[in-house]
């Protein structure tokens, strides 16, 4: 629409050929500056994404990364509560036992004073 009128308004001015020819490289200079500056606005607009973009990537490195790390923690966790677990049942076991053989010695004892 911007472009339709500019070139409506250069028609209107034209006073004969050599003017017209003017007027149009006028024009078509115009056109190349505007495509140029737009050109050059997402040239920028696609560098702003692709840093953004790269940004984004890396951060989701960062959180895989951070995701590996916490479940080897948690692997570690949970491999050190089985041998705490295993550890307590063999403190229980032996304690039973010694409250068996401290039973047995308690009757001895008593059977023998």
């Amino acid at each position: 629409k911007e472009l339709q009128s500019k070139k409506d308004n250069l028609l209107r001015r034209i006073n004969g050929p050599q003017d017209a020819i003017t007027t149009l490289l006028g024009l078509r200079k115009e056109i190349i500056h505007d495509l140029t500056d737009k050109s050059h606005q997402l040239a920028q607009e696609r560098h702003e994404l692709d840093e953004g973009t790269a940004h984004e990537f890396q951060m989701a490195h960062q959180l895989a990364q951070t995701m590996q790390m916490l479940q080897q923690d948690i692997m570690k966790v949970t491999s050190s509560i089985w041998s705490t677990t295993s550890d307590l049942n063999r403190i229980s076991q032996e304690e039973s036992y010694l409250q068996k053989k401290l039973g047995i010695l308690q009757e001895v004892d008593s059977a023998h004073p």
